[in-house]
């Protein structure tokens, strides 16, 4: 049911916007017409719903500029268009809005279910050991969306780095605190993994998330 007849008109708008560009099949009408704007999980759902429908239908060139016509036609009441986030990390709050930005921007960009949790995972992780052996740093979330829909994390601090990356990412070293479980478990489920580190130069890590829905 929708919230109210604000909320009805919104979905309205978006359909006829989406319709402009694209065939809408009757699921994806009904998720539509059925979302309230003050539903998070609704909204990120109908999202990546969306962007999985563009990308199959109308190629992922023309995911950007058809999300932007939506938005218009909604005032940007769904805030569809993914943007590329850059987020302090220094206590477990920040945490929690890591990991809920990262959950957001994911469902803007096509992942499903069981890929929005991977990405989750992987931000949580990461965040973790900046707060855990750094104690501030930074998590960017960056958006691609040629050649092919990506989500990449790139966690950065300025810590006392680590220097046996290949102990921890061969499984060879587990910390009482979980570090080489939390590394090795980010690199298992993500398409493409880069870490940078050594003593006393901080650490960079990159993890590469590629959305399901291609064409």
């Amino acid at each position: 049911m929708l919230a109210s007849k604000s909320e009805g008109d919104l979905a309205q708008r978006l359909l006829a916007a989406l319709e402009a560009s694209v065939t809408v099949p009757a699921r994806l009408r009904q998720e539509i017409l059925s979302v309230s704007a003050s539903n998070r999980e609704q909204v990120e759902n109908m999202a990546a719903s969306i962007v999985r429908h563009i990308s199959l239908f109308a190629g992922s060139a023309n995911v950007l500029s058809i999300l932007m016509k939506l938005d218009v036609a909604t005032g940007g009441a769904f805030v569809l268009v993914p943007r590329d986030e850059k987020l302090r990390i220094d206590n477990e709050a920040s945490l929690v809005v890591a990991r809920r930005t990262a959950i957001t921007l994911a469902s803007k960009l096509g992942f499903g279910p069981v890929e929005r949790t991977k990405v989750a995972t992987a931000v949580s992780e990461l965040a973790r050991n900046i707060v855990m052996y750094a104690g501030s740093g930074e998590i960017r979330l960056v958006v691609s969306l040629t050649p092919r829909i990506s989500l990449t994390v790139e966690a950065r601090d300025s810590g006392p780095g680590i220097a046996n990356i290949d102990q921890i990412l061969g499984g060879g070293f587990r910390s009482n605190t979980g570090l080489g479980m939390g590394l090795r478990g980010v690199k298992s489920i993500a398409s493409d993994f880069a870490l940078q580190s050594a003593p006393g130069q901080g650490t960079r890590v990159r993890a590469l998330f590629l959305s399901p829905v291609q064409r």
